[in-house]
Order: C-alpha cells, then sequence, then structure tokens
C-alpha cells in the first residue's frame, strides 16, 4: 500500500515540480558596429543594463578569446537573469532575460529592449 502511494503522489506532484523549475527564455541580438571592440561592447550593454533596471552586472572577457566577453546581471524589481554577449571578431552581440515565471522573464526583457540606444 505505502509503495503505490509513494508511486501515485510521484506521478501526481513529479512533472509539476520539474514544470516550475524551468526557466522562460527570451534572446535577442544584432550587428555590432564595424569599429566596435569588445571593450566598446561591454560598456555599451553596461549602460543600457543599468537603464533596463539590472543590477549586480559582471563581466569578464573570455581567457582563450579576448575578442569575446559576456556579461551576467540581476533585475531589481524581478526574479530575473541576463545573460549578454558581446563577439568582436564575429561582429554580433546577443542577450537572452530568463526567469522561471514567464511574465517575469518577458517584462525583463521589455525593459532591456526598450532600453537599446537609450
Amino acid at each position: 500500500m505505502r509503495k503505490l502511494l509513494v508511486s501515485l503522489l510521484a506521478a501526481f506532484t513529479l512533472p509539476t515540480a520539474v514544470n516550475a523549475s524551468v526557466p522562460h527564455i527570451y534572446v535577442n541580438g544584432g550587428n555590432m558596429g564595424d569599429n566596435e571592440s569588445v571593450k566598446e561592447c561591454l560598456k555599451i550593454a553596461t549602460r543600457e543594463m543599468k537603464i533596463a533596471g539590472f543590477k549586480n552586472i559582471d563581466s569578464s572577457v573570455d581567457k582563450d578569446n579576448k575578442k569575446q566577453a559576456t556579461i551576467y546581471a540581476d533585475h531589481s524589481k524581478r526574479p530575473a537573469t541576463i545573460s549578454y554577449r558581446c563577439f568582436e571578431d564575429l561582429k554580433v552581440y546577443t542577450y537572452g532575460v530568463s526567469a522561471i515565471d514567464n511574465d517575469d522573464a518577458y517584462e525583463s526583457y521589455l525593459d532591456m529592449f526598450n532600453a537599446f540606444g537609450k
């Protein structure tokens, strides 16, 4: 009886628990300026992330390829994070905003999207 009860309980609660921990991710990207360096990309991205409401911004240039860098940050108003990549050698940038709750992810993505060019 106990084994059956545990199995039934796991069958009903496990999928919900697994689904609850899968993040929603919104991504975007674009082309860097022709003469834009990875340092300039980091500077622009950091400024836009601050405008969008992200905090605890941490960036690092890749050890193996100095023409690529990553920035991570948390949103100040929602439980969402951003990961931003600059690729000077490819002349592109990309970022992804993620959160467990879809609304938090989407609203944080919109904050970042609306911060571009400001």
